[in-house]
């Protein structure tokens, strides 16, 4: 049987719903690290890219636009697939978000933990 290495996946956020993620993210099998804000979030995916990014639009000193443009801008970084998880729902933000190649765009207040958590799971398989 061959041993599958988990799944890393860093979730940038910065509200009290970080530690519901990083336990559903754990209980479903991912290596599980958490940045609480942009500037500690390039600090990780530098030291050690994920396999996937979960990223907040709203957070503290570098917001997660921001956090995305240095992503597709770092040649080290640009391939690390990302999915935004935020309570933005202005349609030109989204469209905007949607131009830095991002895998899917989820409002939190639309999704429960377990769909958010499938919805990565599925995106591996």
């Amino acid at each position: 049987m061959e041993n599958i290495k988990p799944k890393r996946i860093l979730i940038i956020e910065d509200e009290a719903i970080v530690k519901a993620l990083e336990l559903k993210f754990q209980n479903a099998g991912f290596k599980v690290d958490v940045a609480r804000d942009g500037i500690e979030a390039m600090e990780k995916l530098h030291a050690s890219p994920p396999d996937i990014a979960l990223l907040d639009l709203l957070l503290p000193d570098i917001d997660g636009f921001e956090v995305l443009k240095k992503i597709r801008a770092d040649e080290y970084l640009r391939n690390i697939p990302v999915l935004v998880f935020s309570n933005l729902s202005d349609p030109a933000g989204i469209e905007k978000v949607k131009s830095f190649g991002v895998i899917g765009y989820v409002i939190k207040a639309d999704t429960n933990l377990s769909d958010l958590v499938e919805k990565i799971s599925v995106y591996f398989k």
